[in-house]
């Protein structure tokens, strides 16, 4: 790995490491999102390694009813979100 591009890399283990170590029970579309942020500034970093493999595509997320409530006679309200 080139030096000026080892700064990088290291900030973005520790962003690597936080993560692994405070993963939420429910992995929603957001905490997806940041992991490929950082494999891709990980990429970035390391300027030669092709780290795609590593990423969890959009295609994983699947979208889950987290709760209906009804709205009286005409509709009922549903919230969701993705998750894996």
């Amino acid at each position: 790995m080139h030096a000026d591009y080892e700064g990088q890399w290291n900030v973005n283990i520790v962003r690597l490491e936080a993560l692994r170590q405070n993963v939420p029970s429910l992995i929603g579309e957001a905490i997806v999102r940041e992991y490929n942020a950082i494999v891709l500034a990980l990429q970035v970093a390391s300027h030669d390694e092709n780290m795609v493999h590593f990423r969890i595509p959009d295609t994983e997320l699947k979208p889950r009813v987290m709760s209906v409530q009804r709205a009286g006679r005409r509709a009922r309200h549903i919230t969701k979100q993705a998750s894996l």
